[in-house]
């Protein structure tokens, strides 16, 4: 099976188990509906914007991915020091 297929398929079952989380955890967690999400209703006309819950979101997992992404074994930090050596060799290079 390629790539593309299983990683569609996985992000397909991702989104039901979270949804499937959220609805379950929505009765007892007003995510989406916190104080300062932003709610007009004039006549027929409805708008809704949940900044707050946008923000709360986003901070956890940029937490998460820092957590993550930089612990001492990263390969992202392991391609930053290699490119920084890097760096500094061209410049030493370029000195003489």
């Amino acid at each position: 099976m390629n790539t593309v297929p299983k990683f569609l398929i996985i992000v397909g079952i991702a989104l039901v188990v979270i949804r499937l989380i959220w609805a379950g955890l929505g009765r007892y967690i007003n995510l989406g509906r916190l104080p300062g999400d932003i709610a007009v209703e004039k006549g027929n006309v409805k708008f809704y914007f949940p900044i707050v819950t946008c923000i709360v979101i986003s901070v956890v997992l940029s937490l998460v991915t820092l957590r993550d992404g930089f612990s001492s074994d990263s390969k992202i930090r392991k391609a930053l020091i290699i490119l920084t050596y890097e760096g500094r060799r061209d410049e030493k290079h370029c000195l003489m």
